[in-house]
């Protein structure tokens, strides 16, 4: 089931002969209702009638209705399948709907995110967030891309839009003009081997070794929150994907030159 929201006042549901139908059905899934076409608010016995055992959302839509709790509030979420076992899917809005060049690869990254059988890979949890636009150009600009796709496994610390943001003026810029030099920044931030975040705080305080030779981490723990080389705070943390774990964080980390 698609819930399209903005706001509590203002939720509908996809029916037949929508995007998100179409979206849902191209990645291997069964839209829940096909009573109507078009969007349309439902009653809450028709939700439940309906029986999703995913629901799908746009990221804006979730936040919207204040996130997964604010959801499960809305007439009839709680008592479906996906509700009960808070089964919800969310994507970025352009790159769900946007009905692109990347759709190819969204319809793939929608694919992974339906079947709980199918672990993403870490570039599915970057496309499909919405937050990691500029690293994503990054990784693609770098030639890293098959990197990322590979076994692994890794633990990527990443740096969301706004972190990116905070750089100095012309540093983004001449790290997009220098693959060797965007290769070590990205390298920087990749670690051979998935630590969890509950792996980090042990070892806090030891320097990590990353994927740029010449580079260290410095990981340390701080109550309950981890820092990274004592200016990036990881706001989200543990993110699994198949070839390794995503931690979120509020910085760029830049690697020293080599003397």
């Amino acid at each position: 089931m698609f819930i399209y929201a903005r706001g509590a006042g203002a939720v509908s549901v996809a029916g037949t002969d929508t995007g998100a139908a179409t979206m849902i059905e191209m990645a291997g899934g069964e839209n829940a209702v096909t009573e109507f076409d078009g969007y349309q608010p439902i009653t809450a016995e028709a939700v439940v009638a309906a029986a999703p055992d995913v629901i799908l959302m746009m990221t804006r839509g979730l936040e919207s209705l204040g996130g997964v709790e604010g959801l499960l509030e809305q007439p009839g979420i709680a008592a479906t399948p996906a509700g009960e076992n808070r089964r919800v899917v969310v994507v970025d809005d352009l790159y769900l709907l946007g009905f692109s060049t990347r759709t190819a690869t969204a319809t793939l990254d929608l694919t992974y995110l339906l079947h709980e059988e199918l672990d993403p890979p870490l570039l599915t949890l970057l496309r499909t967030d919405g937050r990691f636009e500029t690293l994503l150009a990054g990784i693609d600009a770098a030639g890293q891309t098959a990197l990322l796709s590979g076994e692994g496994p890794f633990t990527l610390f990443a740096p969301t839009d706004e972190a990116f943001d905070q750089l100095p003026p012309g540093t983004l810029d001449g790290l997009m003009s220098s693959t060797i030099s965007l290769q070590a920044v990205l390298s920087y931030h990749l670690l051979d081997d998935a630590y969890t975040a509950g792996a980090l705080m042990e070892q806090s305080g030891q320097p990590v070794q990353t994927l740029y030779p010449e580079g260290q981490l410095l990981v340390e723990a701080e109550d309950d929150s981890l820092m990274v080389n004592g200016s990036a705070l990881v706001i989200e943390s543990d993110r699994q994907a198949a070839n390794g774990v995503l931690h979120i964080i509020d910085a760029v980390l830049l690697p020293e030159r080599p003397q």
